[in-house]
C-alpha cells in the first residue's frame, strides 16, 4: 500500500508548523517580560545607584508580572538568605504610567507579601493584609 504523497507532504510540515506556534505564543510573554523590566527600572530610578541588584521576573501570567530585584548596598552573592528583595507587581495593560499595582519588600527566601512580606503599598497591601 502505498501512501498519498500529500499525506508525507502534510506530516512533514506538522513539526515546523507546531514549533512555530509555540514559539509564537512565547513572544507575547517575552514581550511582557522586557516591558516589564522597562517598567521596573523606570519606577526605581531614583533609587540611590547601587541599590538594587539582579533584578529578576519572581511570577507572571500573561500581562500580570511581579518582578523584584535584590536590595542593598552591595551584592554579594555569599551573604545568608538574610537578602532583601523591593518587588513590584505590574499589570502592563494598563495605560503608560500606571502599570505599577502596588509593592513590598520580603526576604530573599519567601514566597511572596503573603509570607513575610513588609513595607507593602498600593494594592499589594489590601490584598495580602500585608
Amino acid at each position: 500500500m502505498e501512501i498519498p504523497r500529500a499525506q508525507i507532504i502534510g506530516g512533514a510540515l506538522i513539526a515546523p508548523l507546531a514549533v512555530a506556534a509555540v514559539a509564537y505564543g512565547m513572544r507575547d510573554d517575552r514581550r511582557w517580560q522586557h516591558e516589564a523590566r522597562q517598567v521596573f527600572a523606570r519606577y526605581t530610578h531614583r533609587f540611590p545607584t547601587g541599590r538594587l541588584h539582579a533584578v529578576a521576573i519572581r511570577s507572571q501570567y500573561q500581562s500580570v508580572i511581579d518582578i523584584c530585584a535584590q536590595e542593598g548596598p552591595d551584592p554579594n552573592p555569599n551573604r545568608d538568605f538574610d537578602e532583601q528583595l523591593f518587588c513590584l507587581d505590574m499589570v502592563l495593560n494598563r495605560p503608560k504610567g500606571n502599570e505599577v499595582f502596588g509593592g513590598w519588600r520580603q526576604r530573599a527566601d519567601a514566597a511572596g507579601p503573603e509570607d513575610g512580606g513588609f513595607d507593602c503599598f498600593g494594592d499589594v497591601r489590601v490584598e495580602n493584609n500585608c
